[in-house]
């Protein structure tokens, strides 16, 4: 099936799985739906299925290339991409009606470099909903000050891909899809499509519950903040969304606590140095 054979890509769909039988056909699907969009190719990243997934994406006429976790898979996907942008998608997401042939005209009006859509879940739970309209809100007011963007859903240049290096394999995996996008908003211009939505699913959510994926996202974000993306999750993070989310091993937390109390005892001291708090408080002594 992979569209436009006999023309050039000009959009390259990555996507990356392990163990995605029941999912990957629907997406296939809604991509062989599509309608007036530009030539595109199909690569399928995987990370070493043991189900039909391979089969699968080889009878829609995808691309097949090593994958693992989610960055060196994404980044796989990219190095033998031939299109001039790429669409990076998870295999739980399907596309809806005009998602390829309006988010991308956008993406080119509003002369972007790298993008997402807005989200809607495929759930009933009423709370998992309403999460998803506050982080939608988020993501929009964040648009030109701090790029957010979910890993299921990012649209670039493949040059700026390149630029950037692409996705930071060196990672813990939980932020990684943050930091790219961030890398990339530095060199180019960020955006959320707002032609037509990504829809994804909640399964993530459901396997963690709603209490401890609230507790994680706050914990990665406010450590993000204050000592960067190499060290802000103390979670262990499985690309088989059958397993639950935990936190890492006690010695490696403990080691990663280590490094955090050195980071930000490098911080603060760079920031009393800069402030010149010591010698504003001899003075003050002296003073009194």
């Amino acid at each position: 099936m992979s569209a436009r054979r006999n023309m050039t890509p000009r959009l390259s769909i990555v996507i990356i799985t392990k163990n995605e039988e029941k999912n990957l056909p629907k997406l296939l699907e809604s991509i062989k739906r599509q309608k007036r969009a530009m030539p595109y190719e199909i690569i399928v990243a995987d990370n070493k299925s043991s189900d039909k997934t391979v089969s699968i994406a080889r009878r829609y006429g995808a691309k097949i290339v090593p994958g693992g976790l989610p960055s060196k898979g994404r980044n796989s996907g990219a190095r033998n991409a031939a299109g001039e942008i790429i669409l990076f998608l998870d295999a739980d997401t399907l596309l809806l009606s005009g998602f390829l042939s309006r988010n991308l005209a956008e993406f080119e009006k509003r002369r972007l470099g790298v993008a997402t859509a807005e989200t809607k879940l495929i759930t009933t739970n009423k709370i998992h909903k309403q999460l998803c309209r506050v982080a939608n809100r988020w993501i929009l007011l964040m648009e030109d000050i701090s790029p957010h963007a979910g890993g299921y859903c990012i649209l670039v240049k493949k040059e700026l891909h390149r630029k950037i290096r692409g996705f930071d394999e060196k990672l813990l995996e939980i932020g990684q899809d943050l930091n790219y996008v961030k890398k990339a908003g530095k060199h180019e211009k960020f955006g959320v499509l707002r032609s037509v939505p990504i829809l994804t699913s909640a399964r993530r959510l459901e396997k963690d519950g709603t209490l401890k994926t609230a507790v994680m996202v706050a914990a990665f974000t406010t450590l993000r903040v204050l000592v960067g993306d190499r060290h802000a999750s103390i979670f262990d993070y499985n690309f088989d969304y059958k397993t639950k989310t935990k936190i890492i091993s006690r010695k490696k937390l403990r080691n990663e606590l280590r490094a955090l109390g050195r980071l930000l005892g490098r911080k603060t001291i760079k920031y009393i140095k800069k402030k010149g708090i010591i010698k504003h408080f001899i003075i003050a002594i002296k003073k009194y």
